[in-house]
């Protein structure tokens, strides 16, 4: 059985960053590219974990990840770029269970994943 994950994120270098860096687990990733889309594209495909840019747009990640954790217990890790900060408060209280800021490295990812 495959890793089912989803990936909320507008960038297809990420997508393959992570298809390429989890290919040991026979991944399966669904992309998703607006926060408002993440609910309706995570009960279709019920991954195993979700990885959220927090700068999506239409719902931005911290929000898409509440949003995601009052229906679901699926784990997710908000991503954000080197160039700004994650928002501790923000991320305290969405309930994420991690994070990792981009550029990644893959053993990094790998041991999210794990």
């Amino acid at each position: 059985m495959s890793l089912r994950v989803l990936l909320a994120d507008e960038s297809s270098s990420i997508k393959k960053a992570f298809e390429l860096a989890l290919q040991d687990y026979q991944v399966k990733v669904q992309t998703v590219h607006q926060g408002v889309d993440v609910n309706e594209i995570h009960q279709s495909f019920q991954p195993d974990i979700c990885f959220m840019d927090i700068m999506l747009p239409k719902l931005n990640g911290y929000d898409a990840c509440k949003a995601l954790k009052d229906d679901a217990d699926t784990p997710v890790v908000l991503m954000w770029s080197g160039f700004m900060e994650l928002d501790s408060e923000k991320f305290k209280s969405c309930g994420a269970e991690g994070s990792i800021e981009k550029p990644f490295e893959t053993k990094t990812l790998r041991e999210l994943v794990q």
